[in-house]
């Protein structure tokens, strides 16, 4: 079974959700839309690692079955004007793609503290998601017990 698993590749899932800032450019909101709705790709890629990985176009749809429900990503617009951002989706995590997505999106994220979570498929334990001064910030579970 762990040779199969080493074949095969493990997943990580991603569950969060955010409200953007209010003057997120236009660009970032047609970037979600495409990761988040299948909407074409955008002609011009912003200059930031996440756009280097082969599979970054993924990480919002992904579903592979090994977690519990679908992927169920979504982007809304609210009625103050600014856009609610729910995604849940998992994917062979192999370049990187959630850490650099996080990254990537941290600036344009209006809501502080915890946000959600990641999880690899063989950790009982989950990171917790937290933006912090408009950076991504993944802190590991630590579970005590009594």
């Amino acid at each position: 079974l762990m040779i199969a698993a080493t074949i095969l590749g493990m997943y990580t899932e991603i569950n969060v959700c955010f409200d953007l800032c209010q003057d997120v450019p236009k660009e970032i909101v047609d970037i979600l839309h495409c990761l988040i709705d299948g909407d074409d790709e955008p002609s011009v890629l912003p200059q930031h690692d996440f756009f280097k990985c082969d599979r970054w176009n993924i990480v919002a749809c992904c579903d592979s079955g090994y977690f519990g429900g679908s992927s169920n990503s979504k982007i809304i617009s609210n009625t103050s004007g600014t856009w609610l951002v729910n995604i849940r989706a998992n994917l062979k995590n192999y370049d990187s793609e959630i850490e650099k997505f996080l990254d990537w999106l941290a600036p344009y994220v209006e809501t502080h503290g915890f946000i959600g979570y990641t999880r690899y498929e063989e950790c009982e334990n989950p990171k917790l998601v937290y933006i912090e001064n408009g950076k991504a910030i993944l802190k590991n579970v630590n579970v005590k017990e009594y």
